[in-house]
């Protein structure tokens, strides 16, 4: 302890030897220390701390601890002294010390280190002593904590703020109790560190605490995922909000309205500005301005101009950015009347206004062909500022009049050029080649050769190093007309071929606009010719254009003369959709394969310094091209160039496409080998996936390939795997398993995996009937082998699922039940059959006979014949096998009265062949029961059979029962014929159980993230069980959520409408339809479901399908949708038409006939301008 003391002297003397103050002043905020203490020694430090004599204080907590009574409030107030006289280190010496004599500090101690570190701007420090303070699970201060998480936001590392959600996540009873601010304050900084998916660890660590979100927490998670291009996940918190009521700033509203168009998201920019309008959130200019951009983009042009109107009611106006934005928005979606309107208004509401807003308006004039307008404002700006001093504007009218066309004659169109020509060289200094080449692509677009000569030799004597700049700019003009100068551009550029003169870039991108646009393909190869691509500023980017336009109208001989001269150029070209055109080789199988396009196409792919999934799909698409060439040596460069990308693993993805390919093209070793890769891959680095569902996908597609194409052991090798590093396969690769491990007749795997049917089948949706088609394949397979406890396990699972088995299933179950002498079930069996509307296979019921002729059971035959609608000749013929003459006199008396016609009742043939039957095998009292009861019940008996039934009878003695039977076959004679007159597909387990409430309760009260397939699946479900009511709930949740519906949950609601006659709701969705212009949606939807009611198998199952189609389309035409002609002349072609109703036949053509009436004309050679 001596020692000790003298250290704290020493410090003393220390901090005296150093001298002066700091010069910044020590903050104000010092957190002083009241308490009560009755030692003397602690009360001179108090009134130390409280006047900052430091040095008295050191000397004081020397005698402190020379003596042992030290403790932390005593640190607290020398170090308090200390910070009032910013002796900073001598404060972090005192740290060092308690930590060393094993006192914690107290957290008003913490936070006096903190501001002093804060003063030196010392941000490790600070974070490091928070952090440590947090990790030890000792109290710190709010104020404190905002500090460190502000340092963590300033450095942008985002190590250390995740450091410190680990120790919140792991602590437990933490004695730090963080309110919503600051776990705000956390999500913020995982925003500004670029970490979306640790600011929603932040969020759900939050909720788990008990910590309900405010407003800053939403707005931060949001901010952070908006920061990052995560818009999808920024409206699922949108969603949430909304679900607990809480209403977001319009500042946040604005961003990720902002980010939504950045990322051209527009339909979704609409959804989340209609509900900030809902909720009474008043917009912003920017918001507005946004909004604009987004409902031109969505051809919602209606509602763009009334939030325009909206930025012209603004008092004050808005500010000139607001309307610059706006106008470069319209600039670059060709609204140029909105355009005009918004530099019309801008000019009424500011005195000056920036040359690049008259440029804007300049080119919009220009690209409307208004001439007149753009030359107008040209003039009024000369005559309010005098001519331009820069260049921009001159450029702009002369594109505008080289987009003048018919608008003016040649002659007035030179003048006008030669005019601001003139003043451009007059007022403009130091000219650039831009402006020479504007005003000779004017001239050039109107076919002015002798006026563009002139300005080409104009430009050698003042320019001639842009020569070349004029040349492309003629090129440009000719190729941006309206006339076919095609001729022209050719003779351009021979001339700078033989004036020495390289194509640029622009000239190269004109001339094959225009030679594409005209078919001229000659030209083309010329143009290959005269192209020298070192000359070229962009080489591959000018060659991929040209290569792209041809790949486009698919010259696909062409193109492979560009890409012959890109390899002797030794030129990669830069594509437009590469995937989109190997995903068009790759179904395009009728043809010779393009192998060649496509392994250059698949190079150029693999060649980016990163590949994601699309890149590897095009090179699958690639090899599969190369497949069909029997280029299997190019397969290979491209599958080790995708293996060799990454020196880790590769996307999972891309094991996926080259095993799939693989077997689809025949080669299963190359298939095993990749797949045996991909199981390396996993067995190595399964323990750092963080999700592995994408994992368990890929597998489980590939295990099903295999087992399409007979490869049993790798089913098998690639399941048991799965199941070993706990990844669990999808319902399609279980099935495979399941059934592989039969056919390799383990039945103890069989039996494990069939108890875990229910996870397996709940973990991912799978088509009923593909369930249905393994296990009563399974059935099959053990009713071979006769192994019955194996057949009962399977088709007792199926009832258990409520899944419908096939007549074989049925067949290998009763069997065994009757083998197994379970008869009750077997009557179980055939109640179930005999309720059930589907067809039951004749076999089956063969089968339920035979278990009853085994058991002796007539009542029970008697009872299947009835339920089944069975032919009683025949069940009386296979009683004739049975040999056994009880039955067949039993059930000959089963028929009753003749004029009752039961269901029993035989053909007189047949109850004659039954009479001799009996009387060849001697049971002649059982023959004349059998003919007495069919005398006495109006029957008839053939005169012979009766005869010999009488012989014999007489040679028995039995003569009071021939007498019977003389007096009922006199009395009567009737001659009577008798006659005779038998599960609703599930899709998922919810509704295989005809849950219909829980399907609604899902979508309804669930916060989980749904996709538009998803929400389909269950308006099916709802619809396919007759619960329309739900259907409609669950699409009014859809639009509540921001999912973009499809065509297939349109007609879903609008059938619901149809089937509640509701046309109120109908024509509500019908307007919903129009006003975000899905109409394509649905008219793609209505041709999907003609085509299936057209085919063959639609046919068979329901030949109504067409009627409800044409059904469907009528109501729709009473809810206000204008069904296109071409699903209505679908409908009245053959054979459709054959399976119309009259009356929806006539009511269909007579729509059409009005719609062809309405109809205004439009040349065909105006279908593709704008109108």
């Amino acid at each position: 302890m001596w020692r000790r003391s003298v250290t704290f002297r020493a410090l003393a003397q220390r901090s005296l030897a150093q001298g002066g103050r700091l010069k910044a002043p020590m903050p104000h905020s010092f957190p002083i220390a009241q308490r009560w203490i009755s030692s003397h020694s602690v009360e001179k430090l108090q009134k130390c701390a409280s006047t900052g004599n430091w040095k008295a204080a050191l000397n004081v907590l020397a005698e402190l601890d020379k003596a042992g009574e030290t403790n932390a409030e005593a640190y607290e107030l020398a170090i308090e002294a200390l910070g009032r006289d910013q002796k900073f280190e001598a404060m972090e010496s005192l740290l060092e010390t308690m930590q060393y004599d094993g006192v914690v500090p107290t957290s008003p101690t913490i936070d006096m280190m903190v501001q002093a570190h804060l003063v030196n701007k010392n941000s490790a420090k600070i974070i490091s002593l928070v952090t440590g303070r947090l990790r030890e699970n000792e109290p710190v201060s709010l104020a404190a904590f905002h500090s460190a998480i502000t340092e963590c936001s300033e450095l942008g590392n985002a190590s250390n703020p995740e450091a410190i959600l680990d120790i919140l996540r792991t602590t437990r009873d933490s004695a730090t109790v963080l309110t919503a601010d600051e776990y705000a304050a956390l999500i913020r900084c995982f925003g500004i560190c670029k970490r979306s998916d640790l600011s929603m660890h932040s969020y759900y660590l939050m909720k788990e605490n008990g910590v309900q979100g405010n407003i800053e927490v939403f707005t931060q998670l949001i901010r952070s995922h908006i920061s990052v291009g995560a818009v999808q996940q920024a409206m699922h918190v949108f969603s949430m909000c909304d679900q607990q009521g809480i209403v977001l700033d319009e500042s946040i509203h604005a961003a990720t309205i902002g980010k939504l168009c950045e990322r051209k998201s527009f339909w979704l920019a609409c959804e989340l500005f209609a509900t900030m309008e809902a909720k009474g959130v008043h917009a912003s200019p920017y918001c507005i301005a946004k909004m604009i951009l987004a409902y031109i983009r969505t051809n919602n042009l209606s509602a763009a101009y009334a939030m325009w109107h909206r930025i012209q009611e603004m008092n004050p106006p808005a500010n000139i950015s607001t309307y610059m934005g706006i106008m470069h928005d319209c600039i670059v979606t060709g609204e140029l009347d909105l355009l005009l309107e918004a530099f019309a208004d801008m000019q009424e509401k500011y005195k000056t206004l920036p040359n690049v807003a008259y440029s804007f308006a300049i080119r919009g004039y220009g690209r409307q062909g208004n001439m007149e307008g753009a030359l107008r404002l040209m003039d009024e700006y000369v005559q309010m500022y005098g001519p331009p001093t820069e260049a921009t504007n001159y450029i702009a009218v002369f594109n505008a009049l080289a987009r003048s066309g018919e608008c003016q004659d040649p002659d007035t169109t030179r003048r006008t050029i030669s005019h601001y020509w003139d003043m451009m060289v007059k007022h403009v200094n130091d000219l650039q080649a831009p402006a020479y080449a504007s005003a000779a692509g004017a001239f050039a677009s109107n076919g002015d050769i002798v006026e563009l000569e002139k300005l080409l030799e104009h430009s050698k004597l003042h320019l001639p190093e842009s020569e070349a700049l004029m040349y492309s700019g003629a090129i440009s003009g000719f190729a941006k007309s309206d006339e076919n100068y095609s001729e022209h551009i050719v003779v351009f550029l021979k001339k700078m071929a033989d004036q020495g003169i390289p194509l640029n870039d622009a000239a190269v991108r004109a001339a094959s606009d225009s030679f594409v646009k005209y078919e001229r393909w000659n030209d083309i190869e010329d143009l290959l010719h005269y192209m020298e691509p070192k000359a070229f500023a962009k080489p591959q980017g000018v060659i991929g254009d040209v290569l792209s336009k041809l790949l486009e109208v698919d010259n696909w001989s062409l193109a492979r003369k560009v890409v012959d001269a890109s390899l002797a150029w030794d030129i990669q070209p830069h594509i437009r959709s590469k995937p989109l055109v190997l995903q068009k080789l790759a179904d395009n199988k009728d043809g010779d394969p393009q192998w060649k396009i496509a392994y250059n196409l698949a190079l150029e792919t693999v060649s980016f310094a990163t590949i994601n999934e699309e890149h590897v799909y095009a090179v699958c698409n690639a090899m599969k091209v190369l497949f069909r060439a029997e280029r299997h040596n190019l397969v290979a460069r491209l599958w080790y160039a995708l293996k060799v990308k990454n020196q880790l693993p590769l996307p999972i993805d891309a094991y996926k496409c080259i095993v799939l390919s693989s077997l689809s093209s025949g080669f299963e070793k190359a298939a095993n080998t990749a797949a045996d890769e991909m199981l390396n891959m996993l067995q190595k680095y399964h323990a750092d996936i963080v999700d592995t569902s994408d994992v368990s996908d890929v597998f489980s597609v590939i295990i099903s390939a295999f087992a399409q194409h007979g490869q049993d052991e790798m089913v098998l090798r690639l399941f048991e795997s799965m199941d070993s590093i706990g990844l669990r396969a999808n319902g399609y690769a279980y099935l495979a398993a399941l059934r592989t491990h039969a056919e390799v007749n383990n039945d103890e795997r069989v039996a494990q995996l069939l108890d875990s049917f229910e996870d397996y089948m709940s973990a991912s949706p799978i088509d009923p009937s593909v369930m249905n088609d393994t296990l009563c394949s399974l059935v099959s397979h053990y009713a071979q082998s006769r192994n019955d406890k194996m057949v009962l396990s399977v088709f007792e699972l199926m009832q258990s699922f409520q899944l419908e088995p096939n007549s074989y299933a049925y067949n290998a179950a009763i069997r065994a039940y009757s083998r197994r002498r379970r008869l009750d079930k077997v009557s179980q069996l055939q109640d179930e059959l005999a309720t059930s509307p589907s067809h039951v296979h004749y076999r089956v019921v063969d089968t339920i006979l035979k278990s009853h002729l085994l058991a002796k059971d007539v009542s029970a035959i008697e009872q299947t014949i009835v339920q089944f609608n069975c032919k009683p000749d025949d069940v009386l013929t296979t009683l004739f096998h049975g040999h056994q003459v009880h039955p067949v006199a039993t059930f000959m008396k089963s028929q009753g009265p003749l004029v009752e016609k039961r269901p029993t009742q035989l053909s007189l043939p047949m109850q004659t062949k039954g009479l001799k039957w009996l009387l060849s095998r001697d049971a002649t009292a059982q023959a004349a029961d059998v003919a007495l009861f069919l005398l006495q019940n109006g029957y008839r008996v053939q005169s012979h059979v009766f005869e010999s039934l009488l012989d014999q009878l007489s040679l028995e003695g039995a003569y009071d029962v021939g007498t019977m039977l003389l007096d009922a076959f006199n009395h009567k004679r009737s001659m009577m014929n008798s006659t005779t007159g038998v599960v609703d597909s599930m899709l998922t387990m919810m509704g295989n159980a005809r849950q219909y409430d829980e399907i609604r309760d899902l979508f309804l009260e669930s916060s989980q993230m749904f996709d538009v397939q998803q929400y389909g699946l269950g308006m099916f479900l709802c619809m396919d069980g007759g619960k329309f009511v739900h259907v409609l709930k669950i699409f009014e949740k859809l639009r509540q959520r921001f999912i973009e519906p499809d065509g297939k949950v349109f007609c879903l609601a609008i059938d619901s409408c149809h089937a509640l006659q509701d046309t109120r709701v109908a024509k509500l969705i019908v307007q919903d339809i129009v006003r975000h212009k899905f109409e394509g949606k649905v008219v793609k939807e209505l041709h999907t479901r003609l085509k299936f009611a057209l085919s063959p198998n639609a046919i068979a199952i329901d030949p109504t399908l067409v009627e409800r189609v044409g059904a469907l389309v009528l109501f729709l035409e009473d809810a206000g949708f204008p069904v296109p002609a071409s699903v209505t002349s679908k409908l009245l072609a053959r054979p459709a038409l054959e399976m119309l109703s009259l009356r929806t036949r006539t009511r269909i053509h007579c729509s059409l006939q009005a719609m062809n009436r309405q109809k205004p004309f439009r040349p065909w050679w105006k279908v593709n301008e704008e109108p």
